[in-house]
């Protein structure tokens, strides 16, 4: 027997569904934009408390982590994770600390920060191979507040130390302590105060100078930490020119407060292996800064004490780290663009250090240097450049041309006037980095000159634009040559008039007198 559905049934059923499905979109198409908005506030508090829970559970657990040396390389990349669900407003400050053999003043330098107002906080202590009890008190405080945390490496000196503090850091701005040193007790509070007013990636502040018990109280130090008047907001560029020019500067890192994710994004780090760190490290902060802000309030307390690295015995090192400071400097001004004002303040810096460079020169031992070289690459080039340069330096374009006549690997000359360049290359041991002559047109059945080859200018293809093109012509002719060279695509030119001809005059001259004193001291073999 065969069953036969029955239809009208059939027919309602679907009739049923079809009209629940037709009002279901009806209220879809009326109400849709609320659901959307629902659902996504809905979602949003679900991934939201995910977050918050996560957060709260790793930052318990890795900030009673105490991280040893050799586990650091695994230990950066579970950091990395950590800073990948960071929230900026969880942690405001990280307070960098690097420790080394300051057992005495490491509770109060800590209790300083720990009993701040602003608790949203991470005070890094980047524990730099202390051979004294440092390590067990660190231990003991941070077992009592788990917001301070311990990284123990090996002895590589307080460069590399902060720059260990900047790889772990993940609060939205970054302090600087000496371990031996202290906040006042309202900092953190009025940084806030002002960070909440503008747009701000750095605020520089002043500090308050304690002499130790048997030291001797130096007006000049305290002078040194402390201006006279708040210069306001302003770019770093101005604030570093008002503040050298009214001869009110401070480089110390401790004295500033930075934006984390600004720093980072302009690679921004200590150069390893000198002291005077702080110098380069300033000066770059403040040539890169646009929103800066300076007040002169002492919210830092600076200890002044017998042994600590800035109050010890000019030594070598401290010649070196000047040499590099000078460098680092000279490319700073290459690289950024200053207006007269700014010209004139960084040349006044500039040759501030280039005449400590002398200063040191002088009382350093000898024997002590020698040594020291040996195990440095040092270049006695490099530092006999450097006082000539101090010494006959008027202008920063004179700088500027003698720092790429000295570090430029591939020279050309255009003309004929360049005997007193060969002589400066050759004082400086880099008459190999000639590579040739240009001439204008082939008329003349000239293949070399000086040993060097001869090429036409106007052959694009066999000339590098990246060169340094040295014009030596007549005074007359100098704008036209510099306007074909420029046309054809050369950057760096270097143009040969009769004020860089006298001042070469004076700096081989004095390159001379620095390398007839060299080898009156019998070490001049470590440095060519």
């Amino acid at each position: 027997m065969k069953l036969i559905p029955n239809k009208p049934k059939i027919n309602k059923i679907k009739n049923f569904f079809k009209n629940i499905e037709n009002s279901f979109i009806k209220l879809l198409n009326k109400y849709s934009f609320l659901l959307i908005f629902l659902c996504v506030i809905y979602i949003t508090l679900i991934i939201f408390i995910i977050i918050i829970s996560n957060n709260l559970y790793k930052r318990q657990i890795i900030n009673k982590i105490i991280i040893n040396d050799n586990d650091n390389r695994i230990l950066k990349k579970i950091w990395r994770k950590v800073q990948s669900i960071d929230l900026p407003f969880y942690i405001i400050f990280s307070i960098i600390v690097p420790v080394y053999n300051t057992e005495k003043w490491i509770e109060d330098c800590l209790y300083s920060v720990l009993s701040q107002s602003i608790k949203e906080i991470e005070i890094i202590c980047v524990n730099d191979g202390s051979t004294d009890k440092s390590k067990e008190i660190l231990q003991k405080i941070a077992s009592i507040d788990n917001r301070i945390i311990i990284i123990n490496q090996k002895n590589k000196g307080l460069p590399a130390t902060r720059n260990t503090g900047l790889e772990f850091a993940i609060g939205e701005y970054l302090l600087f302590l000496d371990s031996d040193d202290m906040f006042r007790n309202d900092t953190l509070n009025e940084l806030m105060k002002i960070v909440n007013k503008k747009k701000i990636e750095v605020i520089y502040f002043d500090a308050f100078v304690y002499f130790m018990p048997g030291m001797i109280f130096d007006i000049k130090k305290v002078n040194y930490y402390k201006r006279n008047k708040s210069y306001g907001y302003m770019t770093g560029k101005d604030l570093f020119s008002n503040i050298i020019m009214n001869e009110q500067f401070s480089d110390s890192a401790c004295l500033m407060m930075i934006d984390r994710e600004w720093l980072n994004k302009n690679k921004i780090k200590f150069i390893e292996g000198i002291i005077y760190e702080d110098c380069i490290f300033s000066l770059q902060v403040m040539m890169k800064s646009n929103y800066t802000y300076h007040i002169n309030e002492q919210f830092y307390i600076y200890r002044i004490r017998a042994n600590s690295i800035m109050n010890n015995k000019i030594k070598s090192i401290n010649l070196y780290s000047r040499i590099i400071d000078y460098r680092e400097l000279l490319k700073l001004y290459m690289n950024n663009n200053f207006s007269i004002f700014q010209q004139k303040a960084f040349l006044k810096f500039i040759n501030v250090i280039g005449k400590s460079i002398i200063y040191f020169s002088k009382i350093i031992n000898k024997n002590e240097w020698e040594i020291f070289c040996k195990k440095k690459p040092v270049l006695i080039n490099e530092k006999i450049l450097l006082i000539s340069i101090t010494k006959i330096t008027e202008k920063l374009d004179d700088l500027k041309n003698f720092w790429k006549l000295s570090n430029s690997n591939n020279i050309e000359f255009y003309g004929n006037n360049y005997n007193r360049i060969i002589e400066f290359l050759k004082l400086i041991n880099k008459t190999e980095n000639i590579k040739g002559n240009i001439i204008s047109n082939f008329n003349y059945n000239i293949l070399s000159i000086n040993g060097k080859k001869v090429r036409i200018l106007n052959n694009e293809t066999n000339i590098n634009k990246n060169e340094t093109i040295i014009i030596s012509v007549d005074e007359k002719n100098i704008k036209r040559e510099e306007f074909k060279l420029k046309k054809l695509g050369f950057k760096n030119i270097i143009i040969m008039d009769n004020n860089l001809n006298k001042k070469l005059l004076k700096l081989n001259y004095e390159l001379l007198k620095q390398k007839i004193l060299i080898k009156k001291f019998n070490f001049f073999k470590y440095f060519i």
